[in-house]
């Protein structure tokens, strides 16, 4: 019985949780009052980077706060579904090109530029 504990423990790591379910963990860790960043679960490992980056409902709500890169990717990864945009505080140098981005985002529900 031993060896097979051991063999258990080998083999289920924390890239053997289903996608489902760590989409579901990401999106609690996302909600908790806290404010825990829930980026940094994409640093993990490359199989929560695989699972969060391609889950569009992780990315609905964005924080850009003047990072357009981030803005960008975000946008991509949210795919079709609707979304809330945070840009500030954003430098007043980058607010055109942020808007023209968002001009592109026909789900776009909510944007603060606070």
């Amino acid at each position: 019985m031993k060896k097979a504990d051991q063999s258990l423990k080998k083999t289920l790591g924390i890239d053997s949780l289903a996608p489902e379910l760590l989409i579901r963990v990401f999106t609690l860790i996302q909600e908790d009052p806290i404010g825990l960043p829930w980026l940094r679960i994409l640093r993990v490992c490359k199989y929560w980077y695989t699972v969060a980056s391609s889950a569009p409902e992780l990315w609905t709500s964005l924080n850009a706060s003047g990072n357009l890169s981030f803005l960008r990717i975000g946008l991509t990864r949210s795919k079709s579904l609707k979304i809330d945009v945070n840009l500030g505080p954003c430098p007043l140098h980058l607010l055109p090109t942020a808007l023209d981005l968002l001009e592109q985002c026909p789900s776009l529900v909510e944007l603060d530029l606070k």
